[in-house]
């Protein structure tokens, strides 16, 4: 029998009226009945539905589609007319009644269209309906994520509202969605239309406000897509590229911020339950487009054993690596750990089967984030002698390789070059085996310069001579300041990065007499330079020095670039303009002077004084023993990131065989494959539908670890700390500085940056190196003694304390500080961090 009506005005839905309209309508009819400001329009009920598919009992079986009924359309036309009159085209959206509760939430498994014209808006609500079977929906009912047995059969109402051409769009959580204990409110901005945030495909600028109502935090992100408001666009699905000068610029004000985390607050108290908000702007007007509780998330995997970090990954980087990257990695890492959650662990259990001392597991945990714990272990004398007798073994099996790398030389080691241009230019080598055949060599007896990342891992024993050199000069000089030794074993002028350095700032030089210049030989060279800089044009000029100079450091470092271990990261010859904003940035303040080299001559000098001609020998042979390890650790990481790039290069060749193809939509979308799954996507055996159902599930994955803290260790119990012993940090540049902070979370705001400056940031990695020679200081939260953050610092003589924990949140940008990496910690005013 036909109900009596199948439509009904948002302006009269109540939150009562979920089973007839579904959580989404009633959501939206709460919010338009309480005063916020909702797009107009009418809800299809589950009448309609029920009228013209009968009663199904089983939600996984799709049925054949329903011819729909001329009584429907014309009350259709009737609600057009009376609630959205002088619209001409609509949003028609899905409100299934097992979606938006807080056991599940169905975000991006049902349909939505856009700009729904009059003629197609019959096929909009029949696709709606069917889209209560879509392959994603099921997925995510087999998944386990609603409890089917015990709800109504599942029915689907279909919204028609006023259609938005919002030109910004996101969400709120008006509670941390990741951590229930943290009560800021967390906030995604992107340009456009919100479908492709909805569904992974953008990275979107993260927001903290506090739950004062004050922002604390703004991440800007590199916004390079966006689904643009445009009557071509009718699922959403099309992206356009961002334009370049808008893809780093904040989405939302710090007052547009605030009004959008003041009005989640308000809905979290309308529904009594945390909400998740979906927003739009079109032009300065914000409208509320949905609001659901927020759902918890279950862990991605269940892992039983004590893990601790690897610790020099996470220090370059604390994003997730994508499934591809994870994949790819898990084929060349040694079996000692296990990836989790996008992040390479160690098993504790083997680490301490190398450790002699009977320590504690939270003891062991800190020797192996590389920090200096206080242990209350005892030598065991019966695992001296087990690992004494493993280690003889293990040096009797590789004992020569480990001595080659003692003596290899720089020039040896520029040999990887030709082998990576050789296996690069391989056709017969995929992604997978380049990346194995250039991280682990053809076989052990090959030349140790083309094992760059068996000696990269070897050259880390600088860290063990670092503390056998400042036992033995405390041993003959009780009262000498051991701070002053990174002067003397530093300061080597043939170190890549520092090499790498020099070559900015002498493109920063160049940069700076050319936009000096008053010769009219160079107007249109500077003129075309600026227009690039300032992102008016995507190149720089096809001549001219200052290009010549650039295309010529892109030849030798262009493999480089921020993330640079993770193959999803583009790499600077394939995206420059960060890099070319930092050299902008650099060029407007004059060059810094350089004491560096007159310091190291100084330390050292003062240190010969004072030591007699036998010993300065022993100290001297040392010296030379731990520059050479720096140096071979910074050269070798330069060298076998060349790996990860020929790797990347592969992979990118695939995907646009792909693209071209129609079997994957969008860049990036490789990487959230695994290489097998690619493999099968290419060779027919993998659906392109279920490949890209499976890509934008990872997608959405991965941008939720992305925000969440990174767990240095799991199932791993620290006993109670003294309040405020999480707040200091490892001194990896001795030095004390004070100065006005510059919080960063991305190399993307690094023209923000001004001279003598403090960066405070969650990590920093050689794409960094740029604003190191302009920074007073460096405080990070992840990092150590042998990072590079640390290494590059030691160089420059910059105080940089690492595993300050928290210190992006409790630093504020433009608050004077006092770095004491000295003694360790942070000091604010009338704080001490």
């Amino acid at each position: 029998m036909k109900a009596l009506t199948w439509t009904k005005p948002l302006s009269e839905i109540t939150l009562a009226d979920a089973p007839l309209v579904g959580g989404k309508a009633a959501h939206l009819g709460a919010m338009l009945r309480a005063g916020f400001q909702v797009p107009a329009g009418f809800v299809i009920t589950v009448d309609a539905f029920v009228d013209h598919f009968g009663q199904l009992t089983d939600p996984l079986v799709k049925p054949t589609p329903p011819r729909i009924q001329p009584e429907l359309m014309a009350e259709v036309v009737n609600n057009i007319v009376e609630h959205l009159g002088h619209e001409t085209s609509f949003a028609v959206r899905s409100s299934s009644t097992d979606e938006d509760s807080s056991q599940a939430s169905f975000a991006g498994q049902h349909s939505t269209y856009y700009f729904v014209t009059p003629n197609r808006i019959d096929q909009a609500i029949l696709d709606c309906w069917m889209s209560l079977w879509s392959s994603a929906a099921i997925a995510y009912r087999r998944a386990g994520w609603a409890d089917i047995a015990a709800v109504e059969p599942v029915r689907m109402a279909v919204i028609v509202q006023q259609m938005l051409p919002a030109t910004r769009s996101g969400v709120a959580f008006s509670r941390d969605p990741v951590d229930q204990k943290n009560t800021d409110v967390v906030i995604e901005a992107c340009w456009g239309l919100g479908a492709a945030l909805v569904d992974g495909r953008v990275s979107p600028d993260h927001i903290r406000v506090s739950e004062a109502g004050a922002l604390t935090n703004y991440k800007i992100s590199t916004k390079k897509h966006q689904v643009q408001p445009t009557s071509k666009n009718y699922t959403g699905a099309r992206l356009q590229e961002v334009p370049k000068a808008q893809q780093h610029e904040a989405v939302l004000s710090t007052p547009e911020a605030e009004h959008i985390a003041n009005i989640s607050q308000q809905l979290e108290t309308l529904f009594e339950y945390p909400q998740d908000v979906e927003w739009a702007y079109v032009d300065e007007d914000l409208y509320l487009l949905q609001s659901r509780p927020i759902t918890t998330f279950p862990g991605q995997h269940s892992i039983q054993q004590p893990l601790v970090i690897f610790k020099p990954m996470a220090e370059n980087f604390t994003e997730p690596l994508t499934p591809m990257a994870e994949d790819l990695f898990a084929s060349v890492l040694p079996r000692c750990g296990a990836l989790y959650n996008g992040r390479f662990y160690l098993y504790l259990d083997f680490l301490r089967s190398f450790t002699p001392w009977k320590v504690a597991d939270h003891e062991l945990a800190e020797i192996a984030l590389l920090r200096q714990p206080e242990t209350s272990g005892k030598l065991s004398i019966a695992k001296l002698i087990g690992l004494g007798g493993l280690l003889s073994l293990g040096f009797l099996a590789d004992g020569i390789n480990w001595l080659r790398t003692s003596r290899v030389s720089n020039r040896a080691l520029l040999g990887f070059k030709q082998v990576v241009q050789k296996v690069a230019a391989d056709p017969k080598l995929n992604a997978k085996q380049t990346l194995q055949r250039l991280i682990w060599g053809r076989h052990p007896f090959e030349p140790i310069s083309h094992q760059m990342f068996y000696t990269n891992v070897s050259a880390g024993r600088y860290f063990i001579l670092i503390s056998v050199l400042n036992k033995i000069v405390t041993t003959f000089l009780p009262d000498y300041d051991t701070n002053e030794l990174p002067k003397i074993y530093h300061s080597q002028n043939d170190m890549a990065s520092m090499s790498m350095l020099n070559r900015i700032e002498g493109l920063t030089q160049t940069l700076r007499d050319l936009l000096a210049s008053n010769s009219p030989t160079y107007t249109q060279e500077r003129e075309e330079v600026l227009a690039a800089l300032e992102g008016k044009h995507h190149t720089l000029p096809s001549q001219g020095a200052f290009t010549q100079e650039f295309e010529q450091f892109l030849d030798e470092y262009g493999h480089r670039g921020a993330r640079e271990l993770e193959l999803a990261a583009p790499r600077w010859r394939e995206a420059p303009a960060d890099l070319l904003s930092l050299i902008y940035s650099n060029a407007k303040h004059p060059p810094a002077e350089d004491r560096t080299y007159s310091s190291h001559l100084v330390a050292r000098d003062n240190l010969h004084q004072r030591l007699k001609p036998w010993q300065r020998r022993i100290v001297d042979n040392l010296v030379a023993k731990v520059s050479h390890y720096i140096r071979l650790r910074e050269n070798t990481r330069h060298l076998h990131i060349m790996a990860f790039s020929a790797t990347r290069d592969k992979l990118l060749a695939m995907e646009a065989e792909y693209l071209r193809l129609g079997l994957v939509q969008i860049p990036t979308d490789i990487f959230f494959l695994t290489f097998a799954e690619s493999q099968d996507l290419g060779a027919g055996k993998l659906d392109p539908e279920d490949a890209q159902l499976t890509i934008r599930k990872r997608r959405r994955n991965w941008q939720r670890l992305s925000r969440q803290p990174t767990p240095h260790t799991i199932n791993i119990q620290y006993p109670e700390r003294a309040s405020g012993a999480d707040q200091t940090g490892q001194c990896a540049s001795p030095g004390i500085v004070s100065g006005k902070a510059r919080v960063m979370f991305s190399l993307t705001q690094g023209h923000e940056l001004q001279p003598g400056e403090i960066i405070v940031a969650p990590y920093t990695d050689p794409a960094w190196t740029p604003l190191f020679s302009k920074a007073g200081g460096i405080v990070v939260e992840t990092g150590s003694f042998l990072s590079h953050a640390g290494t590059v610092a030691r160089e420059l003589h910059l105080p940089c304390l690492v595993d300050v924990n928290g210190c992006t949140q409790s630093i504020k940008t433009g608050q004077t500080i006092t770095v004491n990496a000295t003694e360790g910690y942070v000091s604010l005013p009338g704080v001490e961090v």
